[in-house]
């Protein structure tokens, strides 16, 4: 017996391509974001190219773990919704083909996406972190604070002060800005200083993020807004100017030496999930066992998203086939209308539970599978009806709504030979005086 043959070669071929449409479409909206903020850093900072590139390919992984289930959902609903449409999937059934036939190639297709995003979640996605990171550490040393600052523009990018240049001009030393205004804070409390220069250059550390401003015919104004009598002015040909480094620098600088949960590579967060239950049991104070408990919570929920995201594939496929084999029309359409309308609920279950967990209401593992649960329930009550179906035609909600229409006409007193006299289009199938034309309009 063949594993695979003809027909889920042809299953395959309709999914493929709207999951390979739909993957690369996700992953570009979540990529935006990132391209907007990139772009402006490498604008305003003068980031080489390079970098660029390499921070958005180490976003990549994170991206592709979200993308692929919905790239999934989104195959399998056009793919064999235009299967149903086109009645396929009614005359593959006439000839003795099951649904559960027809689901096996999806199920192996997706069971293979999720052995692939697995990889990906464990192992791709920590090591593009891993890698961001550095990145990011590279694309704040590769500041240029001289092309940063544009004449006739305020620069207020300096910690506590504002900078204002009227001119610049290219000099064999670099670019030197002429008519200088600096306004900042005084280095004694409740004090400001305003700086006049002719001309000045700056400079920045790459190693300890400091910005240096030197600056030449300096006049400097010391102003006290309590003690207007105290006003000052000193003239000095030549001054030097230091500004601490970015908060964000220093933040980055700590976050290079200290790895986080999302950070770890593969058996390394199970080894950290044993250790920080050791560290919970050997706590030696009420203190220290709430702050190990913390972590070891933030632990089990990186560990469940590991697996909550790549199993997310299965859950939606399964529920995704008989709602797509139930389709009669729309079309490739009603697939992708079906598919947003699934992700929406789908991801809003996963961060209500993911929320829940954070907070201690549910277990740390509970969670990120709140969304799996209820995605698993409704496709078991959608296999349930498809399963039962005498006919594609036939299914509990028609022989509900032929119910419902026979207790109407036999309500309202309508007889056999008065409904064949009537003419077929308006005959009284109707619920609020609507007639079966309307009924099937609306």
């Amino acid at each position: 017996m063949k594993i695979w043959n003809r027909l889920d070669s042809y299953v395959l071929r309709e999914i493929r391509s709207p999951f390979v449409l739909a993957v690369a479409g996700f992953t570009s909206v979540l990529l935006l974001n990132y391209l907007f903020l990139l772009a402006q850093q490498t604008i305003e900072k003068a980031v080489p190219l390079q970098l660029v590139l390499g921070f958005l390919l180490a976003r990549l992984p994170g991206f592709l773990t979200l993308t692929l289930p919905m790239g999934a959902l989104l195959g399998v609903l056009v793919g064999v919704g235009r299967l149903a449409s086109q009645h396929e999937i009614l005359a593959l059934r006439s000839v003795g083909v099951s649904v559960v036939r027809l689901f096996r190639p999806v199920a192996l297709t997706a069971l293979l996406l999720t052995v692939v995003n697995l990889g990906i979640s464990h192992y791709l996605h920590p090591m593009g972190r891993l890698k961001e990171r550095a990145l990011f550490q590279e694309i704040l040393r590769a500041r240029d604070f001289s092309r940063e600052v544009d004449p006739g523009v305020f620069f207020d990018r300096l910690p506590g002060a504002v900078l204002f240049a009227s001119r610049s001009r290219i000099s064999s030393q670099g670019r030197v800005f002429e008519g200088i205004l600096l306004y900042r804070e005084g280095a004694q409390e409740g004090t400001t200083d305003l700086i006049l220069a002719r001309r000045g250059q700056g400079d920045f550390d790459r190693d300890t993020g400091q910005v240096s401003l030197r600056l030449d015919d300096v006049e400097w104004h010391v102003v006290d807004p309590a003690r207007p009598d105290t006003y000052t002015i000193v003239r000095t040909p030549h001054e030097t100017l230091n500004f601490p480094p970015d908060p964000r620098f220093l933040a980055r600088q700590r976050l290079g030496t200290i790895s986080g949960q999302k950070e770890l590579v593969g058996l390394d967060l199970y080894r950290s999930i044993a250790r920080r239950a050791r560290e919970v049991a050997a706590a030696p104070s009420e203190g220290s066992r709430i702050a190990a408990k913390v972590k070891l919570r933030k632990a089990i929920i990186e560990l469940s998203h590991r697996w909550a995201y790549p199993t997310a594939v299965l859950v939606l496929a399964f529920a995704a086939f008989p709602l797509a084999a139930r389709t009669r029309r729309g079309g490739r359409f009603a697939g992708f209308a079906q598919a947003i309308g699934v992700i929406f609920a789908f991801w809003l279950l996963f961060s209500i539970g993911d929320g829940l967990s954070e907070q201690g209401t549910l277990p740390p593992w509970a969670g990120s599978w709140l969304a799996h649960l209820a995605i698993l329930a409704w496709g078991s009550l959608l296999w349930t009806g498809l399963l039962r179906e005498r006919s594609l035609g036939a299914g509990p909600g028609a022989r509900l709504s032929d119910l419902l229409a026979a207790l109407l006409r036999r309500r309202r007193g309508q007889t056999e030979d008065a409904r064949r006299r009537a003419p077929r289009w308006v005959q009284q199938d109707r619920w609020g005086g609507l007639t079966r034309l309307d009924s099937y309009l609306a």
